[in-house]
């Protein structure tokens, strides 16, 4: 492949590069070399993907050589070893990210990065190593967890298999992440992570978990950058990286959905029908047979009582909100959420611990849904995620929240429930109390109306 000279450094690219590539490119290894955000816009047409892709991989080259030149020459000794350990020491002291940077290559969607990674392998830097992060829907091959519907009843299930030790792929993950059909093909997309996975009867999703620590540049979804739930899921390290957003105009509304959350009066009602049937089973007469299972069940009466009484409370605030346009909804400002559920006793301080009670609760419930009547404990996911939306940990940016948010409330609109459960419900003909609303059951939604706060929090 021809290689051209473009700002100072060697770049391959498959053709001789239009005048709109080569300045494309020369911004690209700019950005690169100052260390620099950029926008960089170019019209449809003209390989703006292959000229990210090059022009970044080419500085990563250029970089990896002038370090190991660094390293070479304070391998020889003397003199000319301090002067090096010095620069190095310099280089450090002015820029955290000083060593060799990875890449991240970011798209909104899958069917797009794969179109990136096929454009990769036709480079001449397809021998660079690449990897695709996808979720359990694309890459899990644990046919109890696939048969699952919905991505979080998949997560939950996926979670409590590896908990338990029980799925034969994860348990292979370590002793295969070294394989030679691991290592031999340097660029690893979605088909290929599942073929080899399924050869090796090894986990695809975790094992391109374990692929990232090698690769020079990992391509994923935008909301795993952006997202925290996802970023903490999949181990994002922002660190010494090089982030590159492509088709970067969906980046504005995707932070801000990501800051935004929103809970139903039915999640409330649900969670409560979940608690007492939990609260039930423990104090039934097979309360024995109940607490004997392998399933983790790592919380007690109490604190179901305790999380029973504030979801009532919770319940309750909900119930006696005014909407005053039934059509439209209300809007209150941002304080209004903090102030509902203190008055449920959700506080930021108890926040952790209740957000860490809902996951077990989740987890138990999962496993209990695969041979009884318990539903998979979506309303406590439902809630978890209110709670770690609205309570940020980062206090400093909490100044922010006043002229970022919106709290809207809406009518909830109850669709006709079959007459034995709905899909995930009890298998019950009998509904608890507490989902017969004397009042119009409402929507709450926390709205963000800012990006930056919804980068921010991402940080």
């Amino acid at each position: 492949m021809p290689e051209y000279m473009i700002a100072g450094i060697p770049v391959h690219f498959p053709f001789e590069p239009y005048d709109v590539q080569t300045a494309y490119m020369e911004k690209v290894i700019a950005c690169l070399r100052d260390g620099t955000n950029g926008v960089l816009e170019s019209p449809t047409g003209t390989g703006k993907t292959l000229s990210l892709l090059c022009s970044s991989l080419a500085w990563l080259l250029s970089r990896k050589a002038d370090m190991q030149s660094l390293v070479q020459r304070n391998a020889r000794g003397g003199a000319a070893a301090q002067q090096v350990a010095n620069e190095l020491n310099t280089m450090q002291s002015r820029n955290a990210n000083w060593g060799i940077p990875k890449i991240i290559y970011a798209s909104r969607t899958h069917s797009q990065l794969t179109q990136a990674m096929q454009e990769l392998k036709r480079t001449s830097y397809s021998f660079m190593r690449a990897v695709v992060l996808g979720s359990r829907d694309q890459l899990c091959i644990h046919p109890e967890v696939m048969r699952e519907q919905g991505n979080s009843n998949k997560v939950q299930l996926c979670k409590l298999r590896i908990q338990t030790r029980t799925c034969t792929f994860y348990n292979r993950v370590e002793s295969k992440k070294d394989s030679p059909e691991l290592k031999e093909q340097s660029i690893m997309d979605i088909e290929d992570l599942v073929k080899v996975g399924q050869k090796l009867k090894v986990c695809p999703y975790y094992v391109s978990k374990e692929l990232t620590g090698d690769a020079d540049i990992t391509f994923m979804p935008y909301n795993y950058l952006l997202d925290p739930k996802a970023r903490k899921a999949n181990k994002v390290d922002l660190n010494n990286t090089i982030v590159i957003l492509d088709e970067a105009h969906n980046i504005e509304k995707i932070c801000e959905e990501s800051a935004s959350v929103q809970i139903r009066s039915s999640d409330i009602a649900l969670a409560i029908d979940d608690v007492t049937h939990i609260m039930k089973a423990m104090m039934s007469e097979n309360a024995l047979d109940f607490m004997s299972g392998d399933e983790p069940k790592d919380f007690k009466l109490e604190d179901l009582a305790q999380l029973k009484e504030m979801l009532l409370e919770l319940e309750k605030g909900i119930d006696d909100i005014v909407v005053e346009n039934k059509a439209e909804g209300t809007t209150f400002p941002p304080s209004f959420m903090f102030d509902l559920l203190a008055g449920a006793k959700f506080t930021p301080a108890i926040a952790p611990a209740t957000i860490s009670l809902l996951e077990r609760l989740v987890q138990f419930m999962t496993v209990q849904s695969q041979d009884s009547a318990f539903r998979k404990g979506g309303s406590f996911d439902v809630l978890s995620n209110l709670l770690s939306v609205v309570f940020v940990k980062k206090e400093d940016i909490i100044a922010k929240v006043l002229r970022s948010f919106k709290v809207h409330v809406q009518i909830e609109e109850i669709k006709q429930q079959n007459k034995n459960a709905s899909k995930d419900g009890w298998l019950s003909k009998a509904s608890s109390s507490s989902t017969v609303a004397t009042k119009l059951p409402k929507i709450i939604n926390y709205w963000c109306f800012n990006p930056g706060f919804g980068s921010v929090t991402n940080h």
